[in-house]
Formats: C-alpha cells, structure tokens, sequence
C-alpha cells in the first residue's frame, strides 16, 4: 500500500525566506527519515540518517534525533536544542536547524 504524502520540508534562509533552488523534501504519514543522503549539505556533521519525522494522520508530528549531533528547533521565539535519541513534538512552521546556526529546515 503506498504511503499518503502530507507535506514537505523546506530549507529556508536567515530571513526565513523559501531556497528555491533546493528541493523540497516531501512527508509522509509514519516515519520519515532525514539526513545527509536527503540533503546537499556536505557536512560530516549531518548523519546520513540525522532525523526520524514520524506524522500522523491528525497532523501532528514528533521529531527523534537519530543522528549523534544535536538539532535546534524553533517555534516562534522559543530555541530548543535536542541531542541525539531526544524526542519532541514540532508543529507546522516550526523550524529544524539540522546543523545549527549553518542552514535551517521548516
């Protein structure tokens, strides 16, 4: 049975404006796994398997660092960073900054 997209990730610059010269990453309903092989950043710091995104059907999301470098997530002003096997929830417009401080995801 195929997996029903939900959305996509994209990267996004300092002003938080859209890169459309790089690919949006597309969702799907349970896990999704994000890394270096996901994204043209080629950093040793960005494991090959850096995230697990698992959605639901209601919308909501949960975030697992898989990766042994830590991640930020920022919802509004608030910055959270997470180390690696931590889990939180993101919610959409939230952003991943998958190397922190060098380019970000929404």
């Amino acid at each position: 049975m195929p997996r029903s997209q939900i959305g996509y990730l994209v990267a996004v610059n300092k002003n938080l404006e859209e890169v459309a010269s790089l690919p949006k990453l597309p969702l799907f309903h349970g896990p999704n796994f994000i890394g270096r092989n996901d994204v043209s950043v080629p950093d040793k710091r960005l494991s090959r398997k850096h995230i697990a995104l698992t959605t639901s059907p209601d919308g909501s999301a949960d975030l697992l660092v898989e990766g042994t470098n830590p991640v930020v997530i920022r919802s509004g002003e608030v910055r959270k960073k997470l180390v690696s096997r931590e889990k939180t929830a993101i919610n959409n417009g939230d952003i991943i900054e998958l190397i922190p401080g060098r380019g970000q995801r929404q």
